[in-house]
């Protein structure tokens, strides 16, 4: 081989090489992604613009969401496709309403579109990617890479939280805790037991049962050590284990000194902006049947 002819097969293969470099950084096989939540990407989208991300949710379903003029995202390049995040609970109503819309594969990318063409609603997964744009305060983001993970969360589970939610809304506590231990039968995410575990210890310390309001409270403070709510439930069993017990006071004359504490602060959320007393709402309703 002349001299010649090596410079010039060097010269091709730096030049293919550096062709290829923007390609690598644009699907993000250089640097590594930013573990995050959905959650605080949409509370500061600003913040992650541009940044490789890896988050991990729940499958909701394709979408229809697209925006030519504002993003890159075009109906003819990309599949639009919607998940809960791992903090959303689901089970209530509000937030089950609210999955997070702007999500997008490639249509080219094979391997992530047959994922999210085959996922099953509820289905766990982990996603790579990039918040491409910002637009009305929203991160519109590309996903690069998909991965399918072992936790499927059933609506048979789903349904057993929910009704869990309405009796304890309407102060039936027994029949709310034995919704609760059917609906963790079947292993789930730290996040769902932990507050399974915190709605099975409202529900005992409200009949009396305080050793088992206890051991529930420890479990969901495994779970969830950072919630306020579940912290703040251990505290009362420890210190006032009494005053925790739902007495089903039926005279709503009664001093405020001689009532629960948990029933006086109850009635406050009742109340309406204009001063009026109202029906307190209940945690949640049945999430809808799933597509697949």
């Amino acid at each position: 081989m002349t001299r010649t002819t090596t410079v010039t097969c060097l010269a091709l293969a730096l030049g293919l090489f550096s062709a290829r470099a923007p390609a690598q950084q644009e699907t993000g096989d250089f640097g590594n992604a930013k573990q995050t939540t959905l959650k605080a990407v949409y509370e500061n989208p600003a913040a992650y613009k541009n940044v490789w991300i890896r988050f991990s949710g729940w499958f909701c379903g394709i979408g229809s969401l697209h925006n030519p003029f504002f993003t890159r995202f075009t109906r003819s390049e990309y599949t639009n496709f919607m998940m809960w995040g791992d903090s959303q609970k689901i089970w209530e109503k509000d937030a089950y309403d609210k999955p997070c819309v702007t999500l997008f594969v490639l249509k080219t990318d094979d391997d992530s579109l047959k994922k999210v063409s085959d996922l099953q609603r509820y289905r766990r997964i982990t996603c790579t990617g990039i918040v491409r744009n910002v637009f009305r305060n929203q991160p519109w983001i590309e996903v690069t890479k998909i991965e399918v993970e072992n936790e499927k969360l059933t609506t048979t589970t789903l349904a057993h939280m929910v009704r869990a939610r309405r009796f304890m809304a309407a102060r039936k506590w027994s029949q709310a805790a034995a919704e609760l231990n059917r609906a963790k039968a079947s292993e789930q995410t730290p996040f769902i037991m932990g507050w399974i575990h915190n709605y099975l210890a409202v529900c005992y310390m409200r009949v009396g049962q305080i050793e088992k309001a206890k051991v529930n409270a420890a479990l969901a403070s495994s779970f969830l050590p950072k919630e306020y709510e579940i912290a703040a439930n251990r505290k009362a069993l420890l210190e006032n284990p009494k005053g925790v017990v739902d007495l089903k006071v039926a005279n709503k004359n009664l001093p405020k000194s001689k009532r629960p504490m948990w029933e006086v602060l109850e009635d406050r959320s009742r109340v309406g902006s204009n001063g009026t007393t109202g029906t307190k709402k209940s945690g949640g309703s049945k999430p809808a049947s799933p597509s697949k």
